[in-house]
């Protein structure tokens, strides 16, 4: 075998030359180039902060860490330049040796500043402050990651200002990224957070720092540093004018939101409707000069707007969010679907919340009132404008020595059966934990799914949750009845039928009319508003006869006195024709002798009927519901009909309403809304 093909081997020389050469090369890796030492970078927090604001931050012994350890990180960058080129084997052993010191050294440092982000449990609250105010760490080049420092280090008010954020802290061995800290949620938080504990998500690290700010745990945090510290100015703990910013914006969204709570209140009061029609109530629209009618509720926030700086200010910022918006999809030839992002407080999902938690507060009261107390039920049903079965559920109950009838709930009947409203009202009252089994007593009408003794309401009632429960067929139709029978009778129709004539012989002159007039304006206190009352011949309502009878003869400030002395003037005056002079005093006298015969035999009858009368809080809320849920409204959803319905007909309970529980639902209902009215 010749020379040539002797296989070569390395000497143990070469061996430990090449392996120091591959330890220095990876040790010159993680360093920066020589074209990289003199270049002057500063961190972006110190470039908004002066030298006497960093003075503070940092006390004596965290500055001295720091320094020393960017003075070891500087002799390391300058020992491992290309060492290859201009070292010998002996030069680059005793480097690599310097490098390992180096190191060894700078890992000692991390570890003694690891320190800064530890605080002892028991710490008191000196050691606390002090603990804070060591920070923020926030180094300008990180090894192993690429971020962008000015988003990290600084947030961006809605007016595109930079605010640092002076709360977050960087540990870092070497330059290799490790965790963030919050000093603020280390020493004051009551509740571990992934900032006290150290965060290293640098995945999303832009949007955990963002959520950790705004979060109520962090605020509370900051507050309870600067009641500790009793310092106006916290310069170097959180930006005032950011904390001040904000809780200014909220004060404002509470204002808001106040004013759109009253006039909803309104609308619920007078039974009016709140929308208008779809394209109007688009608050890009708002300027258009076809868009006439944006419904009531934001004419009504427009003409308060007017009168109130706050809710002006609130207004114009939404319409151009709102506009901004429009643009910006029609630019992407985009579709806008859902309620989108924009929160304005004045779409008509922010008015259903309302709505909600309105109702939501009035059946809290009355179950308050309530409490465990036994209770009697009256049901009733009605179809709506849109043909739709609608079920009142009135409670009656002691509170406080009154009686108290309450609209409880307005259900869509489905199942008319005695078996289906029985489910209905057993779901009803396990969803608000009212005790089923402490009905005492129920008032139906007469109808067989109601009364029946087998299968009706009122036997399941008995059968399944109270034995002792008293079933009273509505005495309000059966004497409704009584009274359309009793005014069908010869005598009654006399009667009335003299009160008839009486107010149109009046009526029909506009001379006779004045010679009341004159005689009624003789007359003190309320006489003076009083007129007679007119009958229709198909008019069977109660009432209307009733106040016929009062107003003329019952009591001291009755009207039969007047009628008698018009009479007679009229009689007596030259200026009515013959036929009018015809009703003399004699026959007017005549009239009057019969009425009062007439009311003295069927008087004793009806004020016995009147004592008797029981009317049903369910007939009083139809009334309403006519009102509420109008053709034009056909479809409104059950859920806003049943809250506007008890809105209207609950009055005193809605005026006893107060914004802070509304906040509370609007709050708990989206994590948006939460962070819109937190302080």
């Amino acid at each position: 075998m010749s020379d040539n093909n002797k296989k070569y081997v390395k000497g143990g020389a070469q061996k430990t030359r090449e392996k120091n050469k591959k330890l220095l090369t990876d040790s010159a890796k993680k360093c920066k180039k020589i074209s990289n030492i003199f270049y002057k970078t500063s961190s972006p927090v110190n470039s908004e902060c002066d030298s006497s604001t960093a003075s503070v931050l940092c006390d004596s012994r965290s500055t001295a860490t720091l320094q020393k350890k960017h003075t070891v990180q500087d002799s390391t960058r300058v020992i491992n330049i290309d060492l290859d080129s201009s070292l010998t084997t002996n030069q680059k052993t005793t480097a690599t040796e310097s490098v390992l010191e180096i190191e060894s050294l700078q890992y000692n440092l991390s570890s003694n500043e690891e320190l800064l982000f530890k605080l002892k449990k028991n710490a008191d609250i000196i050691e606390k402050i002090n603990f804070v105010k060591q920070h923020p760490i926030q180094p300008s080049y990180f090894s192993n990651i690429r971020l962008d420092l000015e988003k990290l280090y600084f947030r961006k008010t809605p007016d595109d200002k930079k605010i640092a954020r002076k709360w977050l802290s960087v540990f870092c061995i070497g330059n290799e990224l490790k965790a963030m800290y919050c000093p603020f949620c280390i020493a004051f938080s009551s509740s571990a957070t992934i900032f006290s504990k150290g965060c290293n998500n640098f995945k999303h690290i832009y949007d955990v720092v963002k959520i950790h700010e705004d979060s109520l745990t962090h605020r509370r945090s900051v507050e309870a540093f600067i009641q500790s510290t009793n310092e106006k100015s916290i310069e170097f703990g959180i930006n005032n004018n950011l904390m001040t910013l904000k809780k200014n914006q909220i004060l404002e969204n509470i204002h808001v939101i106040n004013e759109i709570f009253e006039i909803i209140k309104l609308l619920g009061r007078q039974n009016l409707p709140l929308r208008g029609s779809k394209n109007s109530e688009s608050l890009y629209k708002w300027n258009d000069e076809d868009n006439l009618n944006k419904g009531n509720f934001l004419e009504l926030v427009q003409f308060t707007a007017k009168r109130d700086a706050t809710l002006y200010k609130h207004l114009n910022t939404a319409i151009e969010n709102s506009k901004r918006r429009k643009a910006n999809l029609e630019k992407k030839s985009l579709v806008s679907c859902g309620r989108g992002s924009l929160v304005t407080l004045l779409s008509k999902n922010t008015v259903n919340k309302v709505i909600l938690s309105i109702v939501k507060s009035i059946r809290d009261k009355i179950k308050l009132e309530l409490g465990e107390q036994h209770f009697s039920l009256q049901i009733d049903s009605t179809q709506d404008v849109s043909v739709v079965d609608q079920a009142a559920v009135c409670i009656r109950y002691i509170y406080e020595g009154e009686v108290k009838e309450r609209l409880f709930a307005l259900l869509k009947v489905v199942d008319s059966s005695g078996n289906g409203y029985y489910n209905m009202l057993k779901q009803l009252f396990s969803e608000h934990s009212i005790k089923f089994n402490n009905i005492i007593g129920e008032s139906f009408d007469g109808a067989a799914n109601m009364r029946g003794e087998y299968s009706g309401l009122q036997s399941k009632i008995k059968n399944q949750e109270n034995p002792k429960a008293i079933y009273i067929w509505c005495y309000s139709h059966v004497l409704n009845l009584c009274i359309c029978d009793t005014c069908k009778s010869l005598e009654a129709k006399n009667l009335f039928g003299f009160l008839n004539r009486l107010s149109t012989f009046f009526s029909e002159s506009y001379k006779r009319m004045l010679v009341w007039l004159q005689e009624i304006n003789s007359s003190l206190g309320s006489n003076k508003l009083k007129k007679l009352q007119k009958i229709g011949e198909n008019n069977t309502r109660w009432w209307s006869r009733e106040k016929a009878l009062y107003w003329i003869f019952d009591g001291d400030q009755c009207l039969f006195p007047i009628i008698i002395c018009a009479l007679y003037h009229i009689s007596i005056s030259s200026n009515f024709e013959p036929k009018t002079k015809g009703m003399d005093l004699l026959s007017a006298w005549g009239m009057i002798d019969s009425i009062k015969q007439e009311n003295g035999r069927l008087k004793p009858p009806f004020m016995i009927q009147t004592i008797a009368f029981t009317e049903v809080n369910c007939e009083r809320t139809f009334s309403k519901l006519k009102l509420v849920k109008t053709r034009l409204r056909a479809n409104m959803c059950q859920e806003n009909l049943e809250a506007l319905l008890i809105m209207s007909v609950e009055k005193q309970l809605l005026n006893d309403i107060e914004i802070t529980k509304v906040i509370d639902y609007l709050k708990a209902s989206s994590s948006v809304m939460s962070k819109m009215f937190s302080l």
